[in-house]
């Protein structure tokens, strides 16, 4: 357990049930350490936002503890507003007012120094790419401009810890590569941010730490690398050309090929969970697959092999996968047609 100059934040049993009946937090515990990027991952309603919410001080949890900074957020609220920044997934700016009046206003809310503040502004939209747009009404901007600014907003008080919910989820790919150098350049600097995300890929290349949450509790913690040693592994996903019949004893026998885990059928799609981790062992034992299949008569038309990754780590925790997991580090090995298979470039991860 890391120690107290070490954390940022702290949450120790924390529960917290809505007054629809819905339990966001389950005993929740987690550390979140200074000079770090933790990504919070899991699907819709596992509690992420609850926590950053509760963390920021806008919600009070029935039961457990949390610290923000050393302290309550619930009753030192004053004090860590002006060191902590949030983001909420929503952006909620006052459309009728131009981006300068905008940040000028939040930087008084701040109480930051009038003989500073307007240089400040300055400086922070011109980092966030918005210098230029600045006397515009916040009403004509794009949901990508819309959601820098909104960030903008949330780092005025140079904060030393960062809640943010989904900040790259509106912005294109140069708007999604500029926040996560920006917030590399504020770990650098000794900050601490916490982001909610939903890519996997993204979380995997930037992140020091991750928290994958589910139905409000914490499945595994720790770096990324460190999540996907303990809890992912290799997955071979044949495509047939015929639905596979509900009597599927026929492929049962690839279980016992070396390195197998699991066979599993879903409609047309053979899937096969491997226990090697070995790239070239598993390569191996993929080609012996493929030629028993073509032995068993079954109509191969592709097949993908997926190395091990977050979204691997999640469905074998959880059952289920983020939706926008399904695009992240996947591998296209191969394809086949009438009842043989041809092996196609590979790209080993």
């Amino acid at each position: 357990m890391a120690t107290e100059a070490e954390t940022a934040a702290v949450a120790r049993a924390l529960t917290k049930r809505y007054a629809n009946g819905v339990l966001a937090l389950d005993q929740f515990d987690l550390d979140i350490g200074r000079a770090s990027i933790t990504a919070l991952i899991g699907n819709n309603g596992s509690g992420k936002t609850t926590l950053l919410k509760i963390l920021a001080g806008l919600l009070t949890p029935d039961s457990g503890s949390a610290q923000a900074l050393g302290c309550n957020p619930a009753t030192r609220a004053t004090w860590l507003r002006a060191r902590l920044g949030y983001v909420s997934q929503e952006v909620e700016l006052d459309p009728e007012m131009t981006a300068w009046e905008t940040l000028n206003l939040f930087a008084k809310l701040y109480s930051l120094p009038r003989a500073t503040c307007h240089a400040l502004v300055g400086a922070l939209a011109e980092s966030f790419g918005i210098a230029q747009h600045l006397p515009r009404l916040v009403s004509t901007f794009s949901s990508g401009l819309r959601q820098r600014l909104h960030l903008a907003v949330g780092v005025l008080n140079e904060p030393e810890l960062l809640l943010l919910d989904e900040p790259t989820a509106a912005l294109d790919p140069a708007g999604r590569s500029f926040v996560w150098h920006f917030l590399q350049g504020l770990r650098s600097e000794g900050r601490a941010i916490v982001v909610v995300s939903h890519d996997l890929a993204e979380v995997s290349q930037h992140c020091q730490a991750i928290a994958l949450l589910h139905k409000g509790r914490l499945l595994a913690s720790g770096s990324p690398a460190d999540v996907i040693a303990a809890h992912a592994n290799w997955r071979l996903e044949v495509e047939l050309a015929g639905r596979i019949e509900t009597d599927t004893t026929r492929f049962h026998q690839l279980v016992s090929l070396p390195g197998v885990k699991s066979v599993s059928a879903r409609e047309r799609q053979l899937v096969v969970d491997f226990a090697e981790r070995e790239a070239s062992v598993v390569q191996r034992v993929t080609e012996a697959i493929l030629q028993q299949l073509v032995r068993l008569n079954a109509a191969v038309l592709g097949y993908r092999l997926h190395p091990p990754d977050l979204a691997s780590a999640y469905f074998n925790l959880t059952g289920a996968g983020i939706e926008e997991a399904a695009q992240s580090g996947r591998v296209e090995s191969g394809k086949g047609a009438g009842g043989r298979y041809r092996q196609g470039q590979e790209s080993m991860v």
